[in-house]
């Protein structure tokens, strides 16, 4: 009797597939390529080629670690509730950890193939010199442990939520308060009170267990290793053993016409009638900005405002902390606002294009470019208020900074970011109409997203390449895409051709003839 047989299912079909083997090959040559270039361009000796190449890659490898599981498991399971298969397997002799556990091993087998390839490319960095043996091994045991927490974490978020959106923002929320809102509130700690007493708060995050991956911290501080990976190791198991015990309670959870309904009811009539109001201009100025809003004309404006009172929040404590925590605050609210913008636009149009909303607009009246402005609008409208919010810390903390010393160089770069968080708005918008367009997976759309908004003109950064130039290119590419390509993309993903009539002259001067 096999005790895993969606898991050992999954992984005799990934043993037969070529896609296995490619994306390990694709992963290791490009791994080869960017540590071959980083090794001709190294200025130094040997030692400290060697030092480069190694944080480089580990540093990469834990961020693409910490989110992969948002673009591989967040929706696995909530995609099934909604098409309503997830109910088949319950009437098998299967268990819901089987279920779990097969979801798991399905969505993770490639990743892990792919993780393991850079290893090799990594441990070059032992032969230059640079790096210890004990660094390399307790690197790849980070990389392997953030990837099942990734993973693990997003597959219960999936379980807990019917909607991609939910699932996707609850695994991305998870993932970002362990790695990054942990730790920072550790060191802000640290600094007001230097009492140790959040350190034990650190042992939560995998972001500890990176840092002190490297010999310099693990000599002073080993317990600290150890704990952080024994840990988040508990946790990853911990959300694997919940989503087993959730997923028979929920895997039947459906939303109904009457949900909005209910929620109308808990709503004063002036509320009700401010949104109806709201519903109607928009729907006369453009009934794509109206389709754009419909959706999170309850729900979304209060989360927009639920983390924009904690950011603020965040930020009147970073006005009081040194200026290093300002400027760190500024670019966390830059990179939050983005991955809000990301979220929503790639997984609107990944609706739009689902339910058919795309496909009607092509037997309307409407335009291609007004329906793209209609949505722009409806993004405008829903983000006005944090932005707002992002811009009044702006000028907070440009009058810190002009009680400082070379306060007129802080203040520049502070207007400087002022003007790049609303282009990076627009750029991560834009991106995200292309990629919800362009893919049909919301998780995997949003995460194309983050990679081409976020992740991309941060890599070009580090080559010099300034992200104001970064910006206006994917801003052009994506509109291009998405207001020339529109029905080339849309006819793709729903595995239609366009056909072209032919037309042919009949001899003897015929009326011509319009072959399909």
């Amino acid at each position: 009797m096999v005790s895993l047989p969606i898991v050992e299912r999954e992984l005799r079909v990934a043993s037969r597939s070529k896609w296995l083997y490619r994306a390990r090959r694709l992963t290791a040559l490009a791994a080869t390529l960017v540590g071959g270039f980083l090794l001709l361009t190294s200025t130094g000796g040997s030692q400290s080629a060697g030092g480069t190449l190694f944080a480089i890659f580990v540093g990469l490898g834990f961020f693409v670690a910490l989110f992969e599981g948002v673009r591989k498991t967040a929706d696995c399971i909530s995609e099934e509730k909604r098409e309503g298969t997830i109910g088949l397997l319950f009437l098998t002799d299967l268990r819901p950890l089987d279920v779990v556990l097969g979801k798991f091993a399905a969505n993770s087998i490639r990743t892990f193939h792919a993780l393991l390839s850079i290893f090799p490319i990594i441990a070059i960095a032992l032969v230059l010199g640079g790096v210890t043996g004990g660094e390399f091994w307790r690197a790849t045991l980070v990389l392997m442990n953030t990837l099942f927490l990734s993973l693990s974490v997003s597959m219960l978020a999936s379980t807990l939520n019917h909607e991609a959106g939910s699932s996707i923002g609850l695994s991305a929320l998870i993932l970002i308060t362990l790695a990054g809102i942990i730790p920072g509130l550790h060191a802000a700690a640290e600094h007001v009170s230097s009492a140790h007493w959040t350190a034990w708060l650190t042992f939560f995050s995998p972001f500890t267990t990176w840092l002190h991956a490297f010999d310099a911290r693990y000599t002073a501080a080993p317990g600290a290793f150890w704990g952080s990976m024994v840990v988040t190791h508990a946790i990853a198991w911990a959300s694997l053993i919940a989503a087993s015990l959730i997923l028979p309670r929920t895997w039947s959870d459906t939303k109904t016409a009457s949900e909005p309904a209910q929620v109308e009811r808990n709503e004063s009539e002036a509320t009700i009638a401010r949104r109806n109001a709201l519903r109607r201009k928009t729907l006369d100025q453009n009934p794509a900005a109206w389709l754009g809003l419909r959706k999170f004309s309850g729900r979304y404006p209060r989360l927009t405002w639920f983390l924009s009172i904690p950011a603020a929040g965040c930020m009147l404590a970073a006005f009081f902390l040194p200026v290093e925590f300002g400027y760190g605050v500024m670019i966390g609210l830059n990179i939050l606002l983005r991955v809000l913008v990301a979220s929503q636009a790639s997984l609107n149009m990944c609706e739009a294009r689902k339910n058919g909303a795309l496909e009607l607009v092509l037997s309307t009246p409407l335009t291609i470019k007004e329906f793209v402005k209609g949505q722009r609008q409806a993004f405008e409208k829903l983000f006005f208020v944090p932005v707002v919010i992002a811009l009044v810390w702006h000028v907070a903390f440009m009058v810190k900074l002009a009680q400082e010393a070379n306060g007129l160089l802080g203040i520049g770069w502070t207007i400087y970011r002022m003007g790049m968080l609303i282009l990076d708005g627009y750029a991560v918008g834009w991106a995200g109409l292309w990629m919800g367009l362009k893919t049909p997976k919301p998780a995997v759309a949003f995460f194309k997203t983050m990679l081409w908004g976020l992740v991309a003109p941060g890599v070009l950064t580090l080559f010099c390449i300034p992200g104001l130039l970064t910006d206006v290119v994917l801003i052009q590419i994506a509109h291009d895409a998405v207001i020339y390509d529109f029905r080339k993309l849309l006819n793709e993903q729903a595995g239609a051709t366009t056909i072209r009539p032919v037309i042919q002259a009949a001899p003897n001067e015929a009326p011509p003839i319009v072959r399909a």
